[in-house]
């Protein structure tokens, strides 16, 4: 058995730490009207640099290897790990979205309102 360290969970952790940050004075600054062209310039510098050789991390299922992919989101991971999804958020979304599991018949009929 291949056993797993990180050695970039410190990094991860400071990453995901300024991309809450930029994210919460972003929607500050929004919220009190700073229109949204005007929001980039006046965010906290942060020297992104630092986080350039970041990888994904997340231990393999099969392998027990650490994944290499670079691109990752806010969450430390990359699209494959836990990307950016997190559901639908319209209530027109999670209408659909209850609709995707129901099959051919009278209870498709019923629950989409064809009869």
């Amino acid at each position: 058995m291949v056993t797993f360290s990180d050695p970039q969970a410190e990094l991860r952790k400071q990453y995901r730490n300024a991309c809450q940050a930029q994210a919460k004075l972003r929607a500050a600054l929004l919220a009190q009207g700073v229109p949204e062209w005007d929001v980039y310039p006046r965010l906290t510098p942060v020297d992104w640099r630092l986080f350039a050789e970041l990888t994904c991390g997340a231990k393999g299922k099969r392998t027990g290897k650490p994944c290499a992919v670079k691109t990752i989101y806010a969450s430390g991971r990359c699209k494959f790990h836990g990307g950016l999804s997190t559901g639908p958020t319209t209530a027109q979304g999670r209408a659909k979205s209850g609709r995707n599991g129901i099959g051919k018949g009278q209870a498709a009929d019923a629950a989409t309102g064809l009869e």
